[in-house]
């Protein structure tokens, strides 16, 4: 269970009519690197992904898929429990670094951390450079915390 936003966006692309080239054109990104994004061979950084939905007419969340649809499908929200913590752990932050680096209050990122806020695409992409991470990543390792979860419950 892989996340592929780079694949989501061609979907989206392709659902709105349009060719690479015209949305390179619509965008202004190289149509190179629409190429390399659409393979997921291409970190994604906020202003790309704000570009890519302004072109498409969608919202940013729709692009990075937190859609209600396709996060249903790929991820329930309860894969997210954790999951600020667990990453916020692995790349040795500590909760006032986040808070500083993201611009939010501690208790912001305790609240995000123990999913008692929601993680919108502007949390996400705020947690993503905090951590030194694209956006892509960041789902890349949502989906491996989903999978362990799992897996642990399963086991038990």
């Amino acid at each position: 269970m892989r996340l592929r936003i780079g694949e989501n966006i061609k979907r989206l692309r392709e659902e709105a009519g349009l060719t690479q080239k015209q949305l390179a054109e619509k965008t202004g990104i190289k149509i190179n690197r629409i190429r390399k994004i659409e393979l997921c061979q291409m970190a994604l950084h906020a202003g790309v992904v704000q570009k890519i939905a302004l072109a498409l007419n969608c919202s940013t969340d729709r692009v990075l898929m937190m859609d209600n649809f396709l996060l249903k499908e790929k991820v329930k929200e309860s894969d997210l429990t954790g999951i600020v913590r667990a990453l916020r752990v692995k790349y040795g932050l500590t909760r006032k670094q986040l808070a500083d680096y993201t611009g939010y209050s501690q208790t912001y990122c305790n609240k995000l951390e123990y999913n008692e806020k929601p993680l919108t695409a502007i949390a996400i992409e705020r947690i993503s450079k905090a951590l030194g991470i694209s956006v892509m990543k960041f789902w890349e390792e949502v989906t491996t915390h989903a999978e362990k979860e799992k897996e642990e419950k399963i086991a038990n």
